[in-house]
């Protein structure tokens, strides 16, 4: 008995639950197919079709392209190098941090999700094979490759310049810049994720919890739907489908 109070007692200390209240700090009607994310000055992105925006404190930029179809995907991960991807032709096109066309990339073959990589790389997720690659467009070669995610059902991918992060029906798997596998995070209700400055965010349930030395819950005011979040610095962008809301979990 003395045993399962100490197993007890050792599962609640590694595996405490707390919450971080959040407190709102504006919102506006956003007409968006897909939130993206935010930058370091706060401007946030989204798209709808062939048209990417960027709303500034000021401005609003857009950039469009009607040659590739509607957009699959974007990547603000470097804001001065946007990856704008178009999965139905396999082709990513570059943008520098004012909407700029700097490159267009044709892909050699089907990929299913692209994203940035160091300088002159992206990771990609092969479509017929199942692999990461880690490729050099200016090169058109290939410097590293992850072995196939052969029973894996893949929905998202996300990046830093070092590690690929693989969303799947089943939770998370981690790789590095060689696409070796490092760890998996099981979670079969995962809506969406985040890395930031290393610590994990998920969303599932239109709850946000945040993983660092103990699960933690970040509540907000509302709305009471979640369908995208970034966070950045303390704050959160939330997209209920009609309205972004920002939050702050700094302390007044």
């Amino acid at each position: 008995m003395r045993y399962f109070f100490y197993l007890f007692s050792l599962f609640c200390t590694n595996f405490m639950f707390g919450q971080i209240e959040s407190n709102l700090v504006k919102k506006n009607s956003l007409n968006a197919d897909q939130f993206v994310g935010c930058d370091y000055d706060f401007n946030y992105y989204y798209y709808n079709n062939t048209i990417i925006s960027k709303q500034t404190k000021d401005d609003l930029l857009t950039y469009s392209n009607f040659l590739y179809g509607n957009i699959s995907s974007v990547d603000i991960t470097n804001p001065l190098k946007i990856v704008v991807f178009y999965q139905e032709f396999n082709v990513v096109i570059l943008l520098d941090s004012q909407l700029n066309e700097t490159d267009i990339i044709q892909l050699p073959y089907d990929v299913s999700f692209a994203t940035k990589g160091t300088a002159n790389h992206l990771w990609l997720f092969t479509t017929n094979t199942k692999i990461i690659e880690n490729f050099n467009f200016k090169t058109q070669t290939v410097v590293a490759r992850s072995q196939p995610l052969k029973n894996a059902t893949v929905v998202n991918m996300k990046s830093t310049e070092n590690n690929v992060f693989i969303q799947t029906t089943e939770g998370i798997r981690t790789y590095d810049y060689l696409g070796n596998f490092i760890k998996n995070y099981s979670n079969t209700k995962l809506q969406d994720f985040q890395y930031s400055n290393r610590v994990l965010y998920t969303l599932q349930n239109d709850t946000i919890y945040r993983y660092k030395n103990n699960i933690e819950t970040i509540t907000f005011p509302e709305p009471s739907n979640i369908e995208k979040f970034y966070t950045l610095n303390n704050h959160f962008f939330i997209f209920d489908g009609s309205e972004l809301y920002l939050f702050s979990t700094d302390k007044k």
